[in-house]
Order: structure tokens, then C-alpha cells, then sequence
């Protein structure tokens, strides 16, 4: 099914321009190995971990707003988040093989594909989550301990250029 939609998306992409030239060909074979980069980072798995957080989100707001939100509201909310996912897979995938499009020439593109590829590019990959996660974890505590120091500088200015009465 996810390999289906990937496929949609891609040909859906690529439909755009019905008139093969040598340029669509180039065109083709970048959008083809963006693609197969994609498939090599996972980030086409990336649009269900999108789902998953939009549902666990929406469910939260809603027990917020409605405690008493009863198993059957949130299966609702679970069923109509993947469904739409679903339908518009194609197009946020299109749209993701169109900014790599345009940031990337076919040779880097092909060259990601080549480290990613490589023992060292398969662990960058294997960890860049934990990495990242590592990293926003780290991050956090360092931004806890200076908040009350940047409220307390960002008041003073506030205060000394006018924008907040002194007091």
C-alpha cells in the first residue's frame, strides 16, 4: 500500500510534463533517483509519523476540551487522520521530490545515494533519530537553564526602549 502511494506520487509528478524532450529525460532521471534516495533515508516513512503525532494531537485537544471523550470519538479521530493521510500521501510526496529538486543537481543526489549507501551512510542513517533526538534533549535543558535570564534581559530591554511600562 505504501510502496502503491510512493508510486503515485512519483508518476503523478511526473505527469506533469506529457511531452518527453531530452530535458524531461534529465528531469526524469533526477526525480528517479531523488526518489530511490527517499526510499534509502525513509523519508517516506516520514508522512505516518506525521499522522501519528496529528492524531495524538488531536485526540489530546480534544480530551482537553471534553473530558469525558469516550475510546469510540478517538478511534474516529484515528480513522479520518489515516484516511486523509492517504488520499493526500501523492501530493505531500510529489511536493517533497520537488524541493529536493530544488536543491539538489542530479550528481548530488546520486552522490547522497552513494554515501548513504556506504557502512558509514547505512549508521549515519540508523542514528541520525537518535541523533536528532539526543541533540533536541540536550538542547532543551540548556534552553530551561538560561529561560529565566533571557526573560529577565528581553523585560529590561522591553522596558529601557518603551515597549513595556517601568516598574
Amino acid at each position: 500500500m505504501k510502496r502503491a502511494i510512493f508510486a503515485a506520487a512519483f508518476f503523478a509528478l511526473l505527469a506533469v510534463n506529457s511531452a518527453p524532450s531530452s530535458a524531461q529525460s534529465a528531469d526524469f532521471a533526477k526525480q528517479k533517483a531523488i526518489v530511490e534516495l527517499m526510499e534509502i533515508t525513509g523519508a517516506k516513512k516520514m508522512l505516518p509519523q506525521l499522522a501519528r503525532q496529528a492524531m495524538s494531537g488531536m485526540i489530546e485537544s480534544l480530551r482537553r476540551a471534553n473530558p469525558k471523550l469516550d475510546e469510540r470519538a478517538a478511534a474516529i479521530v484515528r480513522e479520518e487522520v489515516t484516511k486523509a493521510m492517504s488520499e493526500h500521501s501523492p501530493a505531500m510526496l510529489a511536493a517533497i521530490v520537488k524541493i529536493y529538486n530544488k536543491h539538489f543537481s542530479e550528481k548530488e543526489i546520486r552522490d547522497v545515494i552513494a554515501f548513504y549507501k556506504t557502512p558509514t551512510g547505512r549508521k549515519t542513517l540508523h542514528l541520525m533519530p537518535k541523533l536528532m533526538r539526543d541533540s533536541i534533549m540536550s538542547n532543551m535543558k540548556i534552553l530551561r537553564a538560561m529561560m529565566p535570564d533571557l526573560s529577565l534581559r528581553i523585560r529590561q530591554r522591553l522596558r529601557r526602549e518603551g515597549h513595556l511600562p517601568k516598574g
